[in-house]
Order: structure tokens, then sequence, then C-alpha cells
């Protein structure tokens, strides 16, 4: 199974220059927790609830100011949709993220999460697990 066969199409965005309040707004009126980061067409971040969490709010930081370009990851690891989802779920344990925007050419053309993944493959549920080296149940430590 491919990225492409699992991903979802209608991804939110937010311009990089666009406040942090702007962009919880957008988040939240589509329920979503996270938004990609672009300037013009191209993506340059990603930032998540847990970035105004921690940049934010923790440090008691105007969200009505601060830009998103401030607190977004700029480190955003982008696939193609012609990737294998186990290779996916392999980048994505690897860095510990849970979302990979999707890529043709230089178009943003989806995102794939954990949850689309187990969605569209329980059989994912088990890769994932083997992948995180989860401990099969009954598994006692001690």
């Amino acid at each position: 199974m491919k990225v492409a066969d699992v991903m979802t199409v209608e991804v939110i965005t937010v311009d990089k220059d666009k406040t942090v309040q702007e962009a919880a707004n957008i988040m939240s009126q589509n329920r979503v927790g996270a938004i990609i980061v672009t300037d013009g067409e191209r993506v340059v971040g990603i930032m998540t609830e847990r970035d105004i969490l921690l940049k934010v709010v923790a440090k008691s930081i105007d969200p009505k100011t601060t830009k998103v370009s401030d607190i977004m990851t700029r480190e955003v690891i982008l696939v193609k949709p012609d990737l294998e989802l186990d290779d996916a779920a392999e980048i994505m344990l690897e860095h510990d993220i849970k979302r990979l925007p999707v890529i043709k050419g230089s178009r943003l053309v989806g995102i794939v999460t954990t949850v689309d993944m187990i969605r569209a493959s329980p059989q994912m549920i088990k890769r994932l697990s083997e992948l995180m080296h989860i401990p099969k149940k009954g598994a006692v430590a001690g």
C-alpha cells in the first residue's frame, strides 16, 4: 500500500506571516492538531498544538503578535505519494513524528498521519508496534 492510498488530500495550511492566534483559530475550526506552514506554494514548516503549548502558552508569549514563523518547526520531513506505507511508518517512528506532508514535485498534495495509516490498514497497528518495540501482551517487567 502506498502513501497516496491513505493520505488526506485536503491539507490545512497557514502562511508563515500569520499570527499564532490566527493559525490556532484555523486549526480549531478545522479540528486538526497541526497545520502546514507555507510561504506561497512552498512548505516551510509545521506548527502543532504542542508548539503552541510549549513555545507560546508556557512562556506567556502573546499569540496575537507572535508570527507562526517564530514558533513553527522548520525541519519538516516531506514524502512522495508513491512511498510505501511501511516506509512512511518507519520514517515517523525514526523521527518521533505523527504527520508527514506529501509532495509531488514541489507541490503539497496531501498529508499522511498515523491515524490515516491505522484506519486504512489495521495491520499497521502490528507494524507500528513492532517498529516502536512495544512488548507483546503478557510480558512482565522485573
